[in-house]
């Protein structure tokens, strides 16, 4: 049996002995398979009652909060540990009823009435299966998953009269017509307080998650070939198991487009020089035009980053920038902005949306013109000395990549892994 196995053993053991509960799905190979969430339908108060328990058992085996959602009908917690350069994730959403947004379709009692005890753990039966994927994907208008037909077909086999009549009590039947606004009609005539309840729930929480984004955003800054996306590329590999969508932006948000495109579009420009392979090709720019550039930069951030980066934090995704604006900072003959370097740190600080961790990726000088002979030695020594700066700063943390990308990697993780599980333990606890 190794760690992980044993640790899940643990987990139900707590759940067993403390609360009601049952595993919504993919439950037949636990813990052999580890799936890469795991879904629980709990009652609200057992999982308050618990949750302290289950961050202390996962704790004991060094696994650290690494996100910790609220929502008013689910409470999503993802746990990680980091051993001998190898990343595990454990994902668990307590899920306090069937319900879609602010609609409580199906409280947990009703559910849990007629969970099922395979041995080790308790599950849902296989109709409250079927039924909690087939409500939510018809209201929502979307297809029934065909990867779920088996689930189907057996639910249908083994409970039909049941599934019927549960259907039937939310207005949806098997038909797979979608009418939101009279199930919504229907939820309040027969459950009137508990619906009230729910929206006011949903309402809350969307305002708390709006001002309280759980996704996590980091940026990568550094000379070419320190190494930046051979990390980026390890990074999201080790982190995909439990994050499905992480989204990799270069430099900016890209609202809009190059400054250069956009001038030659605005007949500002005859000729766009398109050799993105020479980054540092251009030649050095003066106060004004370095300020301008700078502007114009500026409001693709502030308003890219509203508009594009702060929707997908909502969604508790992870965002990686491959160079952001801490790039402007440290190479200025890439921006072509050459203004000082404390400047350009008080301008980000006020007006540039802010980053979780700033990750300032380097290397030895040696190190660096092995792996790009084209570069020069002082201009890799001067982008050194502005990270040297920066790295005094909050949010921005230097790593030298002169050994193995994977190695770089854990000491990333664990960086990010040290900082959310202190942020995110407070709100536990």
């Amino acid at each position: 049996m190794n760690t992980e196995e044993h640790l899940l053993r643990k987990i139900i053991e707590l759940l067993n002995d403390s609360s009601n509960y049952a595993i919504l799905r993919n439950y037949q190979n636990i813990p052999k398979q580890i799936s890469r969430d795991i879904d629980i339908i709990i009652k609200r108060d057992d999982f308050f009652k618990i949750r302290k328990l289950l961050v202390s058992v996962l704790n004991e085996h060094g696994y650290q909060v690494l996100m910790y959602y609220k929502g008013g009908e689910m409470h999503s917690i993802i746990f990680t540990s980091s051993k001998n350069e190898e990343t595990f994730l454990l994902s668990f959403d307590f899920i306090f009823s069937i319900y879609v947004r602010d609609m409580i379709l199906f409280t947990a009692d009703q559910v849990l009435k007629s969970k099922q005890y395979n041995g080790l753990l308790y599950h849902v039966r296989k109709d409250w299966e079927y039924i909690a994927k087939y409500a939510y994907n018809t209201i929502l208008g979307v297809p029934y998953p065909a990867k779920y037909f088996e689930i189907k077909k057996e639910a249908e086999s083994l409970y039909k009269k049941e599934i019927d009549e549960h259907l039937n009590s939310i207005g949806i039947g098997t038909s797979g017509k979608r009418k939101v606004l009279s199930i919504r009609v229907l939820l309040f005539r027969t459950h009137p307080w508990l619906s009230f309840i729910a929206i006011c729930r949903y309402l809350y929480y969307s305002i708390y998650n709006t001002l309280s984004v759980q996704g996590i955003s980091i940026g990568f800054s550094g000379p070419d070939g320190s190494g930046k996306t051979t990390v980026i590329n390890c990074l999201i590999k080790e982190l995909s198991s439990v994050f499905g969508d992480i989204r990799v932006f270069h430099f900016r948000p890209n609202l809009y487009g190059n400054l250069s495109d956009v001038a030659h579009s605005a007949g500002l420009k005859k000729t766009v020089d398109h050799h993105y392979h020479l980054p540092h090709r251009g030649q050095k720019t003066g106060n004004i035009s370095s300020f301008l550039r700078l502007l114009y930069y500026s409001t693709d951030y502030f308003f890219g980053g509203l508009l594009k980066i702060r929707s997908l934090l909502f969604k508790r995704n992870i965002v990686i920038f491959d160079r952001y604006y801490t790039d402007i900072i440290c190479d200025s003959r890439r921006s072509r902005i050459y203004l000082p370097v404390k400047f350009l740190y008080v301008w980000g600080r006020c007006f540039i949306p802010s980053l979780d961790y700033n990750i300032l990726l380097t290397a030895s000088t040696e190190t660096i013109l092995a792996r790009k002979k084209e570069l020069d030695k002082e201009g890799i020594e001067s982008i050194n000395r502005k990270i040297d700066y920066l790295s005094s700063k909050p949010r921005f943390y230097k790593i030298m990549n002169d050994g193995t990308p994977q190695a770089t990697v854990t000491e990333i993780l664990r960086i990010v892994f040290e900082n959310q599980h202190y942020k995110n333990i407070k709100r536990i606890v």
